[in-house]
């Protein structure tokens, strides 16, 4: 009878791994094209592999699971999991210890994520559009160089640019952002007061990650 030996084993599994993430780089270069176009066959390369151990950390060890925490990804931000703004997917939704299977807490997150787009980002994304060109108009606050902005003109400058968005998350979750954005600035040695708004705004629609220091390790 044939044997595989534990090297063989973990051998396959490798491959079979490596397999799937070629599967999910066409997959994301079909599920957001734009997106994954500007980024590179390299970079999103490296998003999945981030993204699948990511992913294995919460519990998600099938392919729709690990798939969809990708789309997450590239829907939300890479670092999606510790944003503020993403607090409504936390609880059983990615708790590895969770009583419910990796199946139902994925369907939970579709389900949540879907109520999430259908009203900060409306039908065919007319709420982005239209907080995009409230931004272009508006300025929020980055044309003022003296003095930085405070939490409470933050807040109102974010309720201006997307005022559903600001809505669905509440104050406190927008004040944690603003006050993530403001650690940010101090930790990267700014000394601009524009830089506050900027990286604010920044993170409210782009997300809090890190940026990129190496094409294989995603912030």
């Amino acid at each position: 009878m044939l044997q595989l030996r534990k090297e063989q084993m973990q051998a396959f599994a490798a491959a079979a791994e490596e397999r799937f993430a070629v599967e999910l780089v066409d997959h994301l270069f079909h599920f957001s094209p734009f997106h994954a176009r500007q980024l590179g066959t390299d970079v999103v390369g490296s998003i999945v592999r981030y993204g699948i151990e990511k992913a294995k950390a919460y519990g998600f060890t099938q392919k729709g699971p690990i798939r969809f925490y990708l789309e997450l990804m590239f829907l939300l931000g890479s670092a999606f999991d510790s944003d503020p703004q993403f607090l409504w997917l936390s609880g059983p939704l990615f708790l590895d210890q969770s009583p419910l299977t990796e199946i139902s807490r994925a369907q939970q997150a579709f389900h949540a994520t879907t109520r999430y787009l259908d009203e900060v980002a409306g039908a065919e994304n007319c709420l982005v559009y239209q907080s995009l060109l409230r931004v272009r108009s508006h300025g929020f606050l980055v044309h003022s160089p003296h003095a930085a902005p405070t939490t409470p003109q933050l807040l109102n400058e974010l309720g201006i640019i997307s005022p559903e968005k600001a809505k669905f998350l509440g104050e406190d979750c927008l004040a944690a952002l603003i006050q993530r954005s403001q650690s940010e600035v101090v930790r990267i040695g700014s000394n601009r007061a524009s830089d506050y708004a900027l990286l604010t705004l920044l993170m409210y629609g782009l997300g809090h990650g890190d940026v990129w220091k190496t094409p294989n390790s995603p912030g």
